[in-house]
Parts: structure tokens; sequence; C-alpha cells
């Protein structure tokens, strides 16, 4: 009976595990770790960019964490980093940029998200509006490649942020509405007709190429496109006790596999 309910919660653990690993990360740890995206999005006039990051204080490094950029003709950029104050810089080109210090706690999962309507363009950390300024237009859209952390920009290779991403997500529409607080999404979010790039990093570690979920197939590749471009690493580990979102999925397998260990341990006491 003991040697049945010990195969049985290896198992049980084995189904946590998988769960865990099948939602992963990409890690940027080296200043210049960078992920080059095949094309281009056009966003015309509304855009929401948005990122679940983790700023890890081993690093405690500020910098890009998208960044689409044309000299004098294009930039969609989000840049970041964790601290007290932290910086969460959002901007687009020739119509106006954000640049709020709020707390942002290292070791700890956010989401930000940058958003421009017709009024104004808004930053968010963790679905509270933490900036705001007027502006109205069309964005800039030419003919450069977004990156996902380090560019080369303004002649000088630019760093990238110092952490984790779980997901990141593009959009043509502006997600989140001026003056209001919101739930940010809970799990990696479903890609849908305004989703212009969308990257999970699920991918086994190792891999060169972080697939885009949406219908534009924009996918990314790893240490690419500049002298000084490295890679980052995907991974389902994370420093300093924090772990990726697990999904719907992951929970369900999770909640199944502690139920039947609870289980097991009553049949074994009462065997």
């Amino acid at each position: 009976m003991r040697k049945i309910v010990v195969l049985a919660i290896g198992v049980a653990v084995a189904m946590v595990l998988a769960a865990s690993a099948s939602a992963g990360v990409a890690y940027f740890a080296d200043p210049y770790d960078t992920i080059q995206v095949s094309q281009g999005t056009t966003l015309g006039t509304a855009a929401t960019i948005e990122a679940r990051i983790l700023f890890s204080s081993n690093l405690d490094r500020t910098g890009y964490i998208f960044c689409e950029w044309t000299d004098s003709y294009e930039d969609k950029t989000l840049n970041g980093g964790g601290g007290s104050p932290g910086t969460l810089h959002g901007y687009f080109f020739n119509l106006a940029g954000v640049y709020p210090t709020p707390v942002i706690t290292m070791d700890t999962w956010h989401h930000l998200a940058i958003v421009l309507d017709n009024s104004a363009v808004r930053a968010y950390l963790d679905g509270t509006q933490v900036a705001s300024q007027p502006a109205a237009g069309d964005i800039g859209d030419s003919s450069g490649l977004p990156y996902i952390g380090a560019i080369h920009r303004d002649y000088f290779p630019q760093e990238s942020f110092g952490g984790y991403l779980d997901w990141l997500r593009v959009s043509d529409i502006a997600r989140y509405p001026g003056g209001t607080s919101f739930t940010p999404p809970s799990g990696q979010p479903a890609s849908d007709a305004n989703t212009q790039l969308l990257l999970y990093f699920d991918e086994p570690p190792g891999s060169s190429t972080a697939q885009d979920q949406s219908s534009y197939h924009r996918n990314g590749f790893l240490g690419e496109g500049f002298a000084e471009a490295t890679s980052p690493e995907f991974t389902s580990d994370v420093a300093q006790g924090a772990v990726p979102s697990l999904g719907l999925a992951g929970l369900v397998a999770l909640g199944l596999a502690l139920a039947a260990v609870g289980a097991l341990a009553l049949a074994l006491r009462r065997g």
C-alpha cells in the first residue's frame, strides 16, 4: 500500500512540475540582451504596449522593454526599471510621452502598460493610472523593426531592462480607458483582432526564436540586429522566489495534484 501511495504522490508532483514548466519566461541578464522582431507594427491613432515583468534586484538596471524606432520618423517605446522611485517611460513619436517615477517593487511581478487614444498618452502600473499627457494624432509608422530589450538607436547601443518577461503584447487599440483602474490580465492574454504582436516566451531553453501568437506571425530572433546584441534566456526558473504565471491549465493541474496528495495521505493513515 505504501509503495502505491508513494508512486501516486510522485505522479501528482510530476503533474505540478509539468504545469509549471509550460509557463516560460525570458530572462534579460546582460545589458544588450535583445529579441529582434521580424516585421514592424502598424498602429494608426491608438495603441497599447503592455507587459508582465519582474525587475531583478540582482541586476538593478533600467532600460528598454519594447522599442520600434526609425530616426526622425518613428518611436514606439516602453522603458522601465524597478526601485523607489522606479522608471516607467512611454513615448510615441511626434505625439507625446509620459515619464512617471512610481515605486516599482523589485523581485515582484508587475503589469506595465502605455496607452494612447485620441486624447492622451497614459501610463499604468498594475492597473492604476500613474501619468497622463494630452496627445492626439497618428502614430508614426515607418520601416523600423521592433526590439524586445536592447536596441541600437541614436547612434549607440541602448541597454535593456534587467529581469524577466512573462509576456508582451502590442495592440492597435486603447485597451484601458483613461482615468480608471482595471484588473490586469491574470494569465497570458489571448490574441484578438487588435493584437499586432504577442509573445509568451514559452519556448524551450536554448531556442533562438520567439513565436508571435498574433495573426501576423511577427516572430522574434534572439541576439540579432546589431553588433553588440546578445541573447536572453528562455527559462521556467525565476530568481528571488518569484514564479511565472501558470495560467488556468496550470492552476487546474496544481489543484488536482494537491487534491490527489491529500486523498492518498488520508488513505495511508486509514491503511
